[in-house]
């Protein structure tokens, strides 16, 4: 034996866990949801009164998709770019960032 011990439990899951990769949409909607995004949600979520939670997660992510699915291919070319390197590192490029937050987050 070498000596090293393998970790266990806890550290050994975080330590081996992947991530999955983001889609072009979903890294769109980390990147630019309070400025491009966030409008048609609180819009879409006054006209429709009394949704529940998984409802709205729905819609949010709906309407993330429409909106990523508008924008010009210059946008898109960024979010593809930063996707690439995402994966090359192994991470999701935003974790460092506290001021950034996903759909799901802003609906806890």
């Amino acid at each position: 034996m070498s000596g090293k011990r393998r970790p266990r439990g806890l550290k050994a899951f975080i330590q081996n866990s992947r991530k999955r990769q983001l889609k072009p949409w979903e890294m769109f909607s980390k990147l630019y949801y309070q400025e491009k995004i966030r409008p048609a949600v609180e819009s879409a979520l006054m006209k429709e009164k009394g949704l529940s939670k998984g409802d709205k997660l729905n819609l949010v992510k709906k309407i993330s998709q429409e909106v990523y699915d508008e924008q010009d291919q210059l946008t898109k070319d960024e979010i593809e770019a930063r996707l690439e390197k995402c994966a090359k590192l192994g991470e999701d490029d935003l974790d460092s960032d506290d001021d950034i937050r996903s759909p799901e987050q802003y609906q806890q």
